[in-house]
Protein backbone atom coordinates (compact mmCIF):
# COMPACT_ATOMS: atom_id res chain seq x y z
CA UNK A 1 0.00 0.00 0.00
CA UNK A 2 2.81 2.30 0.89
CA UNK A 3 4.56 1.39 -2.42
CA UNK A 4 1.42 2.28 -4.37
CA UNK A 5 1.15 5.60 -2.63
CA UNK A 6 4.83 6.27 -3.30
CA UNK A 7 4.46 5.42 -6.97
CA UNK A 8 1.45 7.69 -7.38
CA UNK A 9 3.31 10.55 -5.72
CA UNK A 10 6.25 9.95 -8.01
CA UNK A 11 4.00 9.95 -11.13
CA UNK A 12 2.72 13.36 -10.15
CA UNK A 13 6.23 14.77 -9.98
CA UNK A 14 7.91 16.57 -12.97
CA UNK A 15 10.99 14.36 -12.72
CA UNK A 16 8.95 11.27 -13.49
CA UNK A 17 7.40 12.94 -16.52
CA UNK A 18 10.85 13.90 -17.73
CA UNK A 19 12.07 10.32 -17.34
CA UNK A 20 9.08 9.00 -19.30
CA UNK A 21 9.72 11.52 -22.04
CA UNK A 22 13.36 10.44 -22.27
CA UNK A 23 12.31 6.79 -22.43
CA UNK A 24 9.83 7.63 -25.20
CA UNK A 25 12.51 9.37 -27.29
CA UNK A 26 14.94 6.54 -26.62
CA UNK A 27 12.51 3.89 -27.85
CA UNK A 28 11.55 6.04 -30.84
CA UNK A 29 15.22 6.46 -31.82
CA UNK A 30 15.74 2.73 -31.42
CA UNK A 31 12.69 2.03 -33.58
CA UNK A 32 13.88 4.46 -36.29
CA UNK A 33 17.34 2.88 -36.21
CA UNK A 34 15.76 -0.58 -36.57
CA UNK A 35 13.65 0.60 -39.51
CA UNK A 36 16.72 2.09 -41.25
CA UNK A 37 18.71 -1.10 -40.67
CA UNK A 38 15.80 -3.17 -41.99
CA UNK A 39 15.56 -0.98 -45.13
CA UNK A 40 19.32 -1.17 -45.65
CA UNK A 41 19.22 -4.96 -45.31
CA UNK A 42 16.34 -5.15 -47.79
CA UNK A 43 18.28 -3.02 -50.31
CA UNK A 44 21.40 -5.15 -49.80
CA UNK A 45 19.29 -8.26 -50.27
CA UNK A 46 17.80 -6.83 -53.46
CA UNK A 47 21.27 -5.93 -54.75
CA UNK A 48 22.53 -9.42 -53.98
CA UNK A 49 19.53 -10.95 -55.79
CA UNK A 50 20.23 -8.77 -58.84
CA UNK A 51 23.91 -9.76 -58.78
CA UNK A 52 22.93 -13.41 -58.53
CA UNK A 53 20.54 -13.02 -61.48
CA UNK A 54 23.24 -11.31 -63.54
CA UNK A 55 25.73 -14.02 -62.63
CA UNK A 56 23.19 -16.68 -63.56
CA UNK A 57 22.52 -15.00 -66.93
CA UNK A 58 26.25 -14.69 -67.53
CA UNK A 59 26.71 -18.36 -66.67
CA UNK A 60 23.89 -19.28 -69.03
CA UNK A 61 25.49 -17.18 -71.79
CA UNK A 62 28.87 -18.81 -71.19
CA UNK A 63 27.25 -22.24 -71.18
CA UNK A 64 25.48 -21.53 -74.49
CA UNK A 65 28.73 -20.24 -75.98
CA UNK A 66 30.58 -23.34 -74.80
CA UNK A 67 27.85 -25.54 -76.27
CA UNK A 68 28.05 -23.63 -79.56
CA UNK A 69 31.85 -23.94 -79.67
CA UNK A 70 31.58 -27.63 -78.85
CA UNK A 71 29.02 -28.11 -81.65
CA UNK A 72 31.27 -26.25 -84.11
CA UNK A 73 34.25 -28.32 -83.03
CA UNK A 74 32.29 -31.55 -83.45
CA UNK A 75 31.08 -30.38 -86.88
CA UNK A 76 34.65 -29.59 -87.97
CA UNK A 77 35.84 -32.95 -86.64
CA UNK A 78 33.07 -34.67 -88.57
CA UNK A 79 33.87 -32.79 -91.79
CA UNK A 80 37.57 -33.44 -91.33
CA UNK A 81 36.91 -37.14 -90.85
CA UNK A 82 34.62 -37.19 -93.89
CA UNK A 83 37.33 -35.47 -95.93
CA UNK A 84 39.95 -37.98 -94.78
CA UNK A 85 37.59 -40.87 -95.53
CA UNK A 86 36.85 -39.41 -98.95
CA UNK A 87 40.55 -38.92 -99.65
CA UNK A 88 41.32 -42.48 -98.61
CA UNK A 89 38.46 -43.79 -100.74
CA UNK A 90 39.63 -41.76 -103.75
CA UNK A 91 43.21 -42.94 -103.30
CA UNK A 92 42.07 -46.55 -102.98
CA UNK A 93 39.85 -46.14 -106.06
CA UNK A 94 42.71 -44.53 -107.98
CA UNK A 95 45.12 -47.29 -106.98
CA UNK A 96 42.57 -49.94 -107.95
CA UNK A 97 41.91 -48.24 -111.29
CA UNK A 98 45.63 -47.96 -112.04
CA UNK A 99 46.09 -51.64 -111.31
CA UNK A 100 42.95 -52.91 -113.05
CA UNK A 101 42.25 -50.14 -115.58
CA UNK A 102 41.59 -52.61 -118.42
CA UNK A 103 38.75 -54.14 -116.40
CA UNK A 104 36.90 -50.81 -116.23
CA UNK A 105 37.58 -49.59 -119.77
CA UNK A 106 36.87 -50.71 -123.30
CA UNK A 107 37.75 -49.45 -126.75
CA UNK A 108 35.20 -47.42 -128.68
CA UNK A 109 34.31 -48.41 -132.20
CA UNK A 110 35.34 -44.94 -133.35
CA UNK A 111 37.10 -41.91 -131.88
CA UNK A 112 34.33 -39.76 -133.42
CA UNK A 113 30.56 -39.94 -133.42
CA UNK A 114 28.52 -40.54 -136.56
CA UNK A 115 28.30 -36.91 -137.65
CA UNK A 116 31.98 -36.25 -136.89
CA UNK A 117 33.12 -39.37 -138.76
CA UNK A 118 31.12 -38.51 -141.86
CA UNK A 119 32.29 -34.91 -141.78
CA UNK A 120 35.89 -36.11 -141.38
CA UNK A 121 35.44 -38.11 -144.58
CA UNK A 122 33.97 -35.06 -146.37
CA UNK A 123 36.97 -32.91 -145.34
CA UNK A 124 39.49 -35.45 -146.61
CA UNK A 125 37.53 -35.98 -149.82
CA UNK A 126 37.36 -32.21 -150.39
CA UNK A 127 41.14 -31.89 -149.91
CA UNK A 128 41.67 -34.62 -152.51
CA UNK A 129 39.66 -32.60 -155.02
CA UNK A 130 41.41 -29.33 -154.13
CA UNK A 131 44.93 -30.81 -154.29
CA UNK A 132 45.06 -33.24 -157.18
CA UNK A 133 48.85 -33.60 -157.19
CA UNK A 134 51.39 -34.99 -154.70
CA UNK A 135 50.84 -31.86 -152.60
CA UNK A 136 47.70 -33.53 -151.22
CA UNK A 137 49.85 -35.89 -149.17
CA UNK A 138 51.28 -32.94 -147.27
CA UNK A 139 47.87 -31.84 -145.96
CA UNK A 140 46.75 -34.06 -143.08
CA UNK A 141 43.57 -33.78 -141.03
CA UNK A 142 43.75 -34.44 -137.27
CA UNK A 143 40.46 -34.85 -135.36
CA UNK A 144 39.78 -33.78 -131.78
CA UNK A 145 42.99 -31.83 -131.22
CA UNK A 146 43.62 -30.08 -127.90
CA UNK A 147 44.37 -26.39 -128.45
CA UNK A 148 47.41 -26.43 -126.19
CA UNK A 149 48.95 -29.08 -128.52
CA UNK A 150 49.58 -26.51 -131.24
CA UNK A 151 49.36 -23.09 -129.54
CA UNK A 152 51.82 -21.63 -127.06
CA UNK A 153 50.09 -20.42 -123.92
CA UNK A 154 51.03 -17.85 -121.26
CA UNK A 155 52.44 -19.29 -118.06
CA UNK A 156 49.86 -17.73 -115.76
CA UNK A 157 46.24 -18.13 -114.70
CA UNK A 158 45.03 -17.44 -118.25
CA UNK A 159 46.52 -20.77 -119.32
CA UNK A 160 43.65 -22.61 -117.62
CA UNK A 161 41.17 -20.93 -120.00
CA UNK A 162 42.56 -22.95 -122.92
CA UNK A 163 43.79 -26.20 -121.37
CA UNK A 164 40.41 -27.92 -121.63
CA UNK A 165 39.54 -26.55 -125.10
CA UNK A 166 39.63 -28.74 -128.20
CA UNK A 167 39.17 -28.13 -131.89
CA UNK A 168 37.11 -30.64 -133.88
CA UNK A 169 39.48 -30.82 -136.88
CA UNK A 170 42.89 -29.34 -137.53
CA UNK A 171 44.34 -29.36 -141.05
CA UNK A 172 48.14 -29.38 -140.90
CA UNK A 173 50.71 -29.04 -143.66
CA UNK A 174 53.68 -31.38 -143.49
CA UNK A 175 57.14 -29.93 -144.07
CA UNK A 176 60.39 -31.75 -144.49
CA UNK A 177 63.82 -30.58 -143.43
CA UNK A 178 67.17 -32.23 -143.96
CA UNK A 179 69.33 -32.02 -140.86
CA UNK A 180 72.80 -33.20 -140.02
CA UNK A 181 73.10 -35.78 -137.28
CA UNK A 182 75.98 -37.68 -135.75
CA UNK A 183 79.00 -38.31 -137.94
CA UNK A 184 77.63 -35.55 -140.24
CA UNK A 185 75.06 -37.95 -141.65
CA UNK A 186 72.00 -36.17 -143.09
CA UNK A 187 68.52 -37.24 -142.03
CA UNK A 188 64.98 -36.09 -142.78
CA UNK A 189 62.95 -34.30 -140.15
CA UNK A 190 59.20 -33.71 -140.46
CA UNK A 191 57.01 -31.17 -138.72
CA UNK A 192 53.34 -30.34 -139.09
CA UNK A 193 52.28 -26.70 -139.23
CA UNK A 194 48.65 -25.84 -138.27
CA UNK A 195 46.92 -24.36 -141.30
CA UNK A 196 43.12 -24.56 -140.97
CA UNK A 197 40.92 -25.08 -137.91
CA UNK A 198 37.41 -26.48 -138.36
CA UNK A 199 34.49 -26.72 -135.93
CA UNK A 200 31.33 -28.75 -136.51
CA UNK A 201 28.57 -26.89 -134.67
CA UNK A 202 25.37 -28.68 -133.69
CA UNK A 203 22.17 -26.99 -132.40
CA UNK A 204 23.60 -26.84 -128.85
CA UNK A 205 25.77 -23.92 -130.04
CA UNK A 206 22.72 -21.64 -130.45
CA UNK A 207 19.82 -23.41 -128.70
CA UNK A 208 19.43 -24.14 -124.94
CA UNK A 209 19.29 -27.90 -125.46
CA UNK A 210 21.19 -28.53 -122.22
CA UNK A 211 19.90 -25.42 -120.42
CA UNK A 212 20.55 -21.68 -120.53
CA UNK A 213 23.71 -21.93 -118.43
CA UNK A 214 25.24 -24.51 -120.77
CA UNK A 215 24.28 -22.39 -123.80
CA UNK A 216 25.93 -19.30 -122.28
CA UNK A 217 29.11 -21.26 -121.60
CA UNK A 218 29.08 -22.62 -125.15
CA UNK A 219 28.74 -19.09 -126.57
CA UNK A 220 31.67 -17.94 -124.44
CA UNK A 221 33.82 -20.86 -125.66
CA UNK A 222 32.87 -20.13 -129.27
CA UNK A 223 33.73 -16.44 -128.89
CA UNK A 224 37.08 -17.37 -127.31
CA UNK A 225 37.98 -19.63 -130.24
CA UNK A 226 36.81 -17.07 -132.82
CA UNK A 227 38.98 -14.34 -131.31
CA UNK A 228 41.93 -16.69 -130.81
CA UNK A 229 42.18 -18.02 -134.35
CA UNK A 230 41.36 -14.70 -135.99
CA UNK A 231 44.09 -13.07 -133.92
CA UNK A 232 46.62 -15.78 -134.79
CA UNK A 233 45.77 -15.60 -138.48
CA UNK A 234 44.62 -19.23 -138.79
CA UNK A 235 41.60 -19.68 -141.10
CA UNK A 236 38.75 -20.84 -138.88
CA UNK A 237 35.77 -22.63 -140.43
CA UNK A 238 32.51 -23.06 -138.55
CA UNK A 239 30.09 -25.46 -140.22
CA UNK A 240 26.56 -25.49 -138.85
CA UNK A 241 24.33 -28.54 -138.69
CA UNK A 242 20.95 -26.81 -138.57
CA UNK A 243 18.90 -29.87 -137.62
CA UNK A 244 21.74 -31.73 -135.91
CA UNK A 245 22.32 -34.20 -138.77
CA UNK A 246 24.98 -34.17 -141.45
CA UNK A 247 23.82 -34.60 -145.05
CA UNK A 248 25.33 -35.09 -148.48
CA UNK A 249 24.90 -31.38 -149.24
CA UNK A 250 27.38 -30.61 -146.46
CA UNK A 251 30.18 -32.12 -148.56
CA UNK A 252 29.91 -29.41 -151.23
CA UNK A 253 29.60 -26.71 -148.55
CA UNK A 254 32.78 -27.76 -146.72
CA UNK A 255 34.65 -28.06 -150.04
CA UNK A 256 33.78 -24.47 -150.88
CA UNK A 257 34.86 -23.22 -147.44
CA UNK A 258 38.12 -25.19 -147.64
CA UNK A 259 38.91 -23.74 -151.05
CA UNK A 260 38.60 -20.22 -149.65
CA UNK A 261 40.77 -21.15 -146.66
CA UNK A 262 43.45 -22.73 -148.90
CA UNK A 263 43.54 -19.58 -151.06
CA UNK A 264 44.06 -17.43 -147.97
CA UNK A 265 47.02 -19.51 -146.70
CA UNK A 266 48.53 -19.72 -150.20
CA UNK A 267 48.94 -15.94 -150.21
CA UNK A 268 51.00 -15.97 -146.99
Amino acid sequence: MKFLVFFMDLAKSACFKYILLLLFFFFMAAAIRLLKNNRRLKEENKSLVLQCQKSEEKNKSLLLRCQKLEAELNYKKQKSQEYRDRQEAEEAEKADFEEHSAEYCSLKDSCMNRNESRFFYYINNALKKIFRGPEREDFIVFPQVSIHAFINMPDDNRKSLLLSKNIDYLVCQRFQKVKTGKNNKPYKSYFYRPRIAIELDGPSHWQPIYGEEALQKQKEDDALKDNLFNGLGIPFIRHRLTDGRIRKSDEAAIKEKLQEAVKSIANR
